[in-house]
């Protein structure tokens, strides 16, 4: 998901959907949520405290160094 994080400056009841609805301080909505409309002054752009950036996949083995011929089991004659 794309977008812009908002969060509320403060608590506040709205109705939305038909339904009365309590936000408080510090919820978080999407930019484009229908709870934004006509709300934006109740909202300001959210701020991550601790960014966390993934490490990058590890390269994938070039052709030359995988096996030439696939590995077979093999197994030793039945005792008798």
């Amino acid at each position: 998901m794309a977008g812009e994080i908002y969060q509320a400056r403060g608590p506040f009841l709205v109705n939305f959907n038909g339904m009365d609805v309590m936000v408080q301080q510090g919820t978080t909505v999407r930019a484009g949520h229908p709870l934004l409309a006509g709300r934006e002054h109740l909202f300001e752009p959210f701020t991550v405290d601790y960014e966390y950036e993934p490490p990058a996949p590890a390269p994938k083995a070039a052709a030359e160094d995988e096996p030439k011929t696939p590995r077979t089991r093999t197994t030793k004659p039945a005792a008798e």
